[in-house]
């Protein structure tokens, strides 16, 4: 009888759960919409987020096959989805930069620039177009900008090394190519130009030295100019 008698309290109880259930699935329906709408506009953030990283990415792979004008494409999608992505003006500014056009490269970097003031890579890249116009002194101010923002990036060390050098000051060039190849002891490149820096310092001690520490790791200009002055390297 007890085992009976709490089959019924199981089927009463269940029958006075459907007399509520209307009231509760109703307000579990409204809440449920509500999330969703949440839900859904949250979702179509990130997703207009996530693909204008995607399309900047399609961008990229364009832009190595060298098919800049599809990559330009890609870029300015890209942007349209997220005007506020740093990333596809930097990328346009290096494509325009491949094409030939510097002057609208240096529009798109600054733009790069105006949304990350920090961004190491546009001052360096930045500094590139502006030595390769002949503006030598302003590539040097963007190129400090871009050590003392990214102090490992041993590429933006090369590059105010590159125009120390073109500015006959030996003594700069000497510190920016130490510090390459302090971060990087294999460096064959490294200690070449560190070892023509030190002959632009007339120390010819040195400069030997550096010579041989390149040849030694394989930098044929290296070997070339110790075996014309008849030095084993």
């Amino acid at each position: 009888m007890i085992a009976e008698c709490n089959r019924k309290n199981r089927s009463l109880n269940w029958h006075t759960m459907d007399e509520r259930w209307e009231k509760i699935a109703y307000g579990l329906f409204i809440a449920a919409v509500i999330v969703t709408v949440v839900f859904v506009f949250v979702m179509d953030k990130s997703v207009d987020e996530r693909s204008s990283d995607y399309f900047n990415e399609q961008g990229i792979t364009m832009m190595d096959k060298g098919q800049y004008d599809s990559a330009m494409l890609f870029y300015q999608r890209a942007i349209k989805l997220d005007p506020k992505n740093v990333n596809p003006y930097y990328n346009q500014g290096l494509t325009l930069y491949k094409k030939g056009k510097p002057d609208s490269a240096i529009i798109l970097y600054e733009k790069a620039l105006e949304l990350n003031p920090k961004d190491a890579d546009a001052y360096n890249n930045l500094g590139v177009v502006y030595f390769e116009k002949g503006n030598y002194d302003k590539a040097v101010q963007l190129y400090e900008k871009s050590v003392k923002l990214s102090p490992k990036k041993i590429n933006h060390y090369f590059n105010l090394g590159y125009v120390y050098l073109h500015h006959q000051d030996a003594k700069k060039a000497i510190a920016m190519f130490q510090k390459v190849v302090d971060r990087d002891s294999k460096s064959s490149e490294g200690f070449r130009c560190l070892g023509e820096a030190f002959g632009l310092n007339g120390d010819t001690a040195k400069q030997k030295e550096a010579y041989q520490k390149a040849a030694s790791l394989g930098d044929d200009e290296s070997r070339q100019w110790l075996t014309d002055r008849g030095i084993s390297w």
